[in-house]
């Protein structure tokens, strides 16, 4: 299960992506989303820290995980117009997701929520990084991981982090 080489294209390419999230060929955009959280949770690298050789393996399938699901919501989207329905096999339209977090040691992770845009967490400083859509970050600081696998894993994350993060934590603007 790897991302599909660059010059994969059309059937071939929406394949490879869906086996990489460990989908079939027909998805829905739930499925989408919590074969993404489930493969995120699994690999990311704040869970393998103790050993090398492990982290870089997490690093790597954390690339491929996130390729695989900004790929298959392109082409979802690009299919229903913004409406979630059944993917096209064609190459669908890039996305951009803006430059990250002002921690360059913390991963983007994507959320589908309607004004949370992504969310990103260092467990060595306990800093929870929210990205809005219009691209404003925010920090809050001294946030548990288990906080942050909740939002990860919430079937509404923006309705999660009001509630148990922007209520509840100190934050700022970034």
């Amino acid at each position: 299960m790897s991302c599909a080489p660059r010059e994969m294209t059309g059937r071939a390419a929406f394949a490879a992506h869906c086996d990489a999230l460990g989908l079939s060929q027909a998805h829905t955009a739930d499925e989408l989303k919590h074969a993404y959280r489930r493969l995120m949770l699994q690999w990311h690298p704040d869970r393998h820290h103790g050993d090398a050789g492990r982290l870089a393996a997490a690093l790597a399938r954390t690339q491929t995980i996130t390729a695989a699901n900004a790929y298959l919501a392109a082409a979802q989207s690009a299919y229903s117009g913004g409406q979630g329905a059944s993917p096209q096999y064609e190459e669908p339209v890039r996305r951009t997701y803006g430059e990250g977090f002002p921690d360059a040691t913390v991963l983007e992770v994507h959320v589908r929520a309607p004004n949370l845009k992504s969310v990103g967490y260092n467990s060595v400083t306990e800093d929870l990084y929210l990205k809005f859509r219009g691209d404003r970050v925010y920090r809050a600081r001294g946030v548990p991981r288990v906080v942050f696998e909740g939002l990860i894993a919430a079937p509404a994350p923006g309705a999660y982090a009001d509630r148990h993060i922007l209520s509840r934590y100190q934050t700022q603007r970034c």
